[in-house]
């Protein structure tokens, strides 16, 4: 339910960091496990269904991260050597695994890693599109890069500096 103040997530979960997205929460745990919460339907969870939960369940079981950044219905997270893995809606490439944008009802559904090689020290989300600031600096994004009125008009599905 809706709270005006502060309370304790449930389930007994210790976290070391949280990050919300449009309908839903993931969480590093202290143990570098992925955790998600709320709205499920887009495979955001990163445990390969499409069921929410009112509390934190456990991501695919051999994903281990230490951080998570959450976008509309699409998450990301950092393994310890700073690679990038997603999940959740791909319809505009923001999962970074380099298949063509459908812009339509495409998942993927359990952390998959962000082509390229690249070696990340943040990530952040939005509707649509990632992007990562790699350990020199530099700045990539990869899924929808522009809209005109309602229509996109460039996708990549890789990350592009």
């Amino acid at each position: 339910g809706q709270s005006p103040t502060p309370r304790q997530v449930i389930g007994g979960v210790r976290f070391k960091s949280l990050a919300a997205g449009g309908e839903q929460v993931c969480g590093v745990s202290i143990d570098d496990k992925l955790w998600c919460w709320g709205y499920g339907q887009y495979y955001q969870f990163g445990n390969g269904n499409m069921r929410g939960s009112d509390e934190p369940v456990k991501a695919a079981s051999d994903s281990t991260l230490v951080a998570v950044a959450m976008g509309n219905a699409a998450g990301c997270g950092l393994d310890r050597a700073g690679a990038a893995l997603c999940w959740g809606s791909n319809g505009s490439g923001e999962d970074g695994g380099g298949q063509r944008p459908s812009n339509g009802n495409t998942y993927t559904k359990v952390p998959t890693p962000v082509v390229g090689g690249l070696t990340f020290r943040s990530l952040s989300l939005s509707d649509g599109y990632s992007c990562g600031v790699d350990v020199n600096d530099r700045g990539y994004c990869w899924g929808v890069s522009r809209f005109v009125g309602s229509r996109v008009t460039n996708n990549v599905s890789t990350p592009t500096p």
